[in-house]
């Protein structure tokens, strides 16, 4: 039953966010932090990932700021039309 109720909140949330694009009020709906699991974090994806990591993790350390702040200075410079939404979790 809970699922049920989760997922019709769902619908009637999707279906206002729907209403704010048609109006051009908003662009687009997207998902932030979808995921059942973190494939890029297990096995031979996370010797991968590794190899992207570092040099960006070593930029960071060059200008004295973490990897997410360099991302975020990063998003910030894209364009007008950007707006991160910086966010914390455990």
């Amino acid at each position: 039953m809970a699922l049920v109720i989760a997922l019709l909140l769902l619908l009637a949330k999707m279906g206002e966010l729907k209403k704010l694009v048609e109006e051009g009020k908003m662009k687009y709906i997207g998902l932030s932090e979808a995921r059942a699991y973190q494939p890029r974090f297990i096995g031979e994806n996370l010797e991968k990932n590794k190899v992207l990591y570092n040099p960006v993790s070593n930029l960071a350390i060059k200008h004295g700021c973490t990897v997410p702040q360099l991302a975020l200075a990063w998003l910030l410079h894209q364009g007008d039309d950007i707006i991160p939404i910086p966010g914390m979790f455990e």
